[in-house]
């Protein structure tokens, strides 16, 4: 601004020597209107840019729980899978022994966390269809946006948690859910669909459909999971994924007709056979248990169990695959890291003694011995531990 009212002047005083009819009194009067100009237009030019300031938008400020565009889910959530998130889920319905009792995160998929899953749907007003869907998976997103450390207090799955800035398709008022007994459905022949019975064998089922009016038919179609296979009855039936879902029913070998003989012969019992479970090796290490089935049809499963008690692991095993106890203990091998010591508290009295084992990597393994001598009680452990009775020697301290 100094600039441009010295500039003026000197551009005035430049055009006076020019005009001879100006007197010096004109050049000063002239001057003095050019500078009461400019101090107008500097006043002028002060209230603009206050008026600026004032009016400029203020930056908004970052919002607690938006977005960060982070992947919360980055593996297969299908039924049969095996992975990080599936166990991230199971610690999260766990919680809660209303939605998943049996409450083991071993990040494997199977009937316990699909019914885990539908309990949790349930509870939120979602479709129990046991499928982590669009609108399931948002939910979960929403309870992991607000504990990003995953942990979790015991009420978490009482109500969904509020995260400002948070991104959920789930609606913000939860209707009461409605549990549904027995839906039926009009199919594309024009009859009413009651039920729908699925028999799944080799990557093919034979699916039975009973209908209100006690008429019935079967149809077959493939797959390579229990979720493909219900995919392709609704294709084949015209229906969507989710009628079909609360319709099925899966079972295992045999028929489900009314008029088949209950009784079956010694070949089916072999074939029967040849499908259950080879074998179930566990590794037990670093406070887990890596699970490996083996079935005698070739195919396999992996799985993780935050357990090291030998009954507990067997009792675990049995409810993920659905199968007896008394099934597992025949086929189910332990592993163990090398053996560190073993400490044996002998009972004269009892005529017993008890056996803690530890290995190398902190496990322990407890050994109950129904005699108070040392040799039986060695050779025992021997034959348990599957080690020479001299090394057993070795690790062994008694105390009476």
């Amino acid at each position: 601004m100094r600039y441009i009212l010295l500039s003026s002047i000197a551009f005035v005083l430049a055009l006076a020597p020019s005009a001879e009819a100006s007197t010096v009194s004109d050049s000063l009067s002239r001057m003095d209107a050019i500078i009461k100009e400019m101090q107008t237009l500097r006043a002028e030019f002060a209230k603009l840019t206050e008026t600026a300031q004032v009016t400029a938008p203020t930056p908004a400020p970052a919002v607690l729980g938006a977005s960060s565009g982070k992947t919360f889910f980055t593996q297969s959530l299908e039924l049969g899978e095996t992975n990080s998130d599936i166990k991230k889920i199971q610690k999260l319905l766990a919680t809660d022994p209303a939605i998943y009792p049996y409450g083991v995160a071993s990040g494997f998929f199977g009937p316990k966390t699909e019914e885990g899953i539908k309990n949790f749907q349930t509870r939120f007003g979602l479709n129990a269809v046991g499928v982590v869907g669009p609108s399931t998976k948002a939910l979960l997103e929403l309870f992991f946006s607000a504990y990003p450390d995953d942990v979790y207090p015991s009420d978490v799955l009482k109500k969904k948690p509020t995260v400002l800035g948070a991104s959920t398709s789930v609606p913000p008022t939860v209707p009461k859910p409605t549990v549904p007994t027995v839906v039926n459905t009009v199919s594309s022949s024009g009859k009413t669909v009651s039920s729908m019975t699925a028999e799944y064998e080799d990557g093919e089922a034979d699916v039975t459909i009973k209908y209100t009016d006690g008429t019935k038919k079967t149809i077959n179609v493939t797959g390579d999971s229990k979720l493909k296979i219900i995919d392709a009855v609704a294709l084949a039936l015209g229906e969507k994924k989710a009628t079909v879902l609360s319709l099925i029913e899966f079972v295992s070998g045999g028929s489900s007709n009314d008029d088949e003989d209950e009784d079956r012969n010694e070949d089916e019992d072999e074939d029967e056979d040849e499908e259950g479970i080879d074998s179930i090796t566990v590794t037990i290490a670093d406070g887990e248990a890596e699970v490996e089935v083996e079935y005698a049809n070739g195919d396999d499963e992996d799985f993780t169990l935050e357990e090291t008690k030998e009954s507990e692991i067997i009792e675990e095993i049995a409810d993920e695959l659905n199968v007896d106890e008394s099934d597992v203990e025949d086929v189910i091998e332990f592993e163990y890291e090398d053996i560190e010591k073993i400490d044996v508290t002998v009972d004269e009295e009892d005529d017993s003694a008890l056996a803690i084992v530890t290995f190398e990597d902190g496990t322990t393994k407890r050994v109950k011995i129904d005699s108070a001598d040392e040799d039986d009680i060695i050779e025992e452990l021997a034959d348990e531990l599957d080690e020479d009775e001299e090394d057993i020697e070795d690790w062994t301290d008694f105390d009476y």
